[in-house]
Order: C-alpha cells, then structure tokens, then sequence
C-alpha cells in the first residue's frame, strides 16, 4: 500500500523547447502511476510516483509481468503531435512493510487508510477517477493536510517535500525545519502559494519523504485556475 517516487527525464535538441507528456501503460495488476507526467516547457524531468495495492500476503508479479510496461513520450513539434516509446520501467520489487504510510488531501478531509486515497469532501464535485482535487488562483495560498499512519513503535519525527509542483507554485510558510511531522505526530497543515504569472494548468502532485525509504503518496490534482471575477488573490 505505498508508493515510491519514479523520475521522467529529456534530453532536448533542435531548439525544441515546448510540454513533453509521459504516458504509461501495461503495468501489472496491483500498481498506478500518477500519469501523464508532464515536463514543463524549458524543464528537463518531472516526477510520478508509482503505488501499490498488494497486501503482505500476496507477491510481486514476476519479472516478465514488468516487460509488458511500455512509456512513450509525446510532445507538439511544428503543430503535430510526435510520440516516441521511451522504454521501460525494469523490474520493480517489493520491499518490506514500511513504517509508516503517506497521505496528502485537501484540508479538512477525513482520511481513509484503508485505501491511502480519500474521497472528495462534501462540498466538492467527485472526480470520475477518484483523484482529490486542489485548486489554486495565481497569487493565491490555499492549504492542503499532510498525513501518515505510522507503524507500531515507530514514533520518529519526518520530514517532507511536496513533489511534482508546476513551476511558480512553492510550499509556503515552511520555516527553517520544512515541511516536518513532530515526533508522535500524525499530520501537518500545509500552504500552498502560487505566484501571479502561473499560467492555468493541471498536474498531479504528491507528498514524500525525506527519509524511510522515500514514502510517497498517492497523487493528488492540483489545479491552477484563474479566480472568479470580484475574488482577490493574495498580494506578493
């Protein structure tokens, strides 16, 4: 039930210098990974994280199970789309079961562990895939909720990244200790700030650990819209 960080990574030529959308298919039954991944214009990688659903009983597809995985790499390139296959994922293993797992949802939402992933708030319109939704005005903050279940015994303080934030869009009122779960702890309110030019795009984000194996999360949609006419954004 956890999930670890997978990097997608571009050489550019030729002066192209646009979006390039990872997609990846074929992956055994059990595993997600937060795609399409999108490297930003004028960037050189972007970050998925790759989850898994098996229990402690149940084992790790075998090796060639992982050789039907297939990416490709797609971007615009004088008006017409080009794709190109750019390999695979190898084989990946099961580690032991971690000390803790990780959650990121919107604030205020109720966790469901069972799944590492939580519905909707009430409030909120569901998604047909099940991805809760952050969403964020240029020049504003919002506030999201960090999370872990931890393992019996283990009580040690942790520290995060959020990974996989569109350029202009930072974690905000961190201090000098970032983005820390105190020891005994279980969760943290972030702030999420976007800067005034951030342009209005989609892209799947997620909470990692610094330490303990990089535990990721599961995705969540950040949404970068602009704000409705009479809002006012926050001033930087």
């Amino acid at each position: 039930g956890s999930g670890t960080r997978v990097t997608f990574q571009i050489d550019r030529s030729d002066g192209f210098d646009g979006d390039v959308r990872f997609d990846v298919a074929g992956l055994p039954e059990g595993f997600s990974i937060s795609t399409p991944t999108v490297i930003q214009a004028g960037h050189l990688q972007a970050r998925a994280v790759l989850s898994n659903s098996l229990d402690a009983k149940e084992k790790a597809p075998p090796k060639e199970a992982w050789a039907n995985v297939k990416i490709t790499a797609t971007a615009i390139i004088h008006g017409q789309a080009v794709t190109k296959e750019a390999g695979t994922l190898g084989e990946i293993k099961l580690a032991d079961k971690p000390k803790f797992v990780v959650f990121l949802t919107p604030d205020r939402q109720p966790l469901k562990a069972e799944e590492n992933k939580a519905a909707p708030p009430a409030d909120s319109p569901a998604t047909p895939d099940d991805i809760p939704e952050l969403v964020i005005a240029p020049g504003a903050t919002i506030t999201a909720m960090l999370r872990i279940e931890r393992a019996d015994k283990f009580n040690n303080a942790l520290r995060f990244d959020i990974d996989n934030l569109p350029h202009g869009v930072i974690v905000d009122n961190i201090g000098l200790s970032g983005v820390m779960i105190r020891q005994g702890e279980t969760e943290r309110q972030i702030f999420l700030t976007a800067s005034s030019w951030v342009p209005e795009s989609t892209r799947l984000i997620y909470g990692i650990s610094q330490q303990e194996g990089n535990q990721a999360s599961r995705p969540v949609r950040l949404v970068v819209r602009k704000a409705a006419p009479g809002a006012r954004p926050k001033e930087e």
